[in-house]
């Protein structure tokens, strides 16, 4: 009797078990083909030459087609776009974002914000830092915050060594390595992406010439803020070093900033273009 009851028992949940296992599975066969549906939203999409209103499908959190119309039924869910401009995750080339170190009125502390907080929610993904950083103190920037961040992090190293910490260190010409900053730079080649220099106030060049020697070593940009309009202009007359710059002069008294960017060839022939931004 007693072996006639286990036998039933194991029976019954052999059913149970099979019942389960095809339901799991006809469950599986009938889910929808993708996670998340973006309708009506207009997709600007430079790459693939698309500029027009689409549907927009996301499975496994990759783009998986864009079409005119995609069902709504096809996907777990659906967000009405319409009226919305859908695009690729837009780059932040300035920022500051040295945050975390505690240090007063530097941008490698205090003047910084953590990058997770103010990118995703204005459809930013990437960020370039702008010279928060210099040689010495960039490994602890990217630990403490590249690393960390679900935004992607790019940066430019500081010429200044200590970086972008206020005037007794921004003004020493003794801690501005091209060489050194270029070492750095070819140590991390996915994440420096230019050199910067700005806020120096003396008269010496030396900022510049040592940029121009980190940034030729590393094949990098140099980004090179001026604020005094008659270096400007000195320094369009006689820069004929790099390929590329983008200078800033900042007016006296708050008149707006009047920007130059040079294009420089391997001839050392160049253009410039003034833009007047008030």
């Amino acid at each position: 009797m007693m072996k006639q009851f286990q036998k039933r028992t194991i029976a019954r949940c052999s059913i149970v078990l099979f019942l389960l296992a095809a339901s799991n599975v006809f469950a599986q066969d009938t889910l929808p083909a993708y996670d998340l549906l973006l309708r009506g939203g207009h997709v600007v999409d430079a790459k693939n030459h698309i500029d027009s209103v689409m549907d927009v499908a996301i499975q496994d959190g990759k783009i998986a087609k864009v079409s005119e119309h995609i069902a709504p039924a096809d996907a777990l869910k659906t967000i009405d776009a319409k009226g919305l401009y859908v695009i690729p995750g837009l780059i932040d080339l300035h920022v500051h974002v040295y945050s975390g170190t505690g240090e007063r009125g530097s941008y490698a502390g205090d003047n910084s914000v953590p990058p997770d907080g103010f990118t995703f929610r204005v459809g930013v993904t990437t960020v370039v830092d702008a010279g928060c950083s210099g040689w010495k103190n960039f490994e602890d920037f990217k630990q403490r915050i590249i690393d960390r961040s679900k935004t992607r992090v790019l940066a430019m190293l500081n010429i200044v060594g200590s970086g972008m910490r206020g005037d007794k260190y921004e003004q020493n010409i003794a801690d501005m390595d091209g060489e050194a900053t270029a070492q750095m730079a070819l140590k991390y080649p996915q994440t420096v992406v230019g050199i910067k220099t700005a806020h120096f106030g003396g008269p010496e060049w030396t900022p510049v010439e040592q940029a121009v020697i980190a940034g030729t070593k590393a094949n990098i940009p140099v980004q090179q803020g001026i604020y005094r309009r008659p270096q400007a202009r000195r320094l369009l007359r006689c820069w004929h070093r790099r390929r590329q710059l983008q200078m800033v002069a900042r007016r006296p008294h708050g008149e707006g900033r009047l920007y130059s960017r040079l294009h420089l060839n391997r001839s050392a022939h160049w253009q410039h273009e003034w833009r007047d931004q008030r």
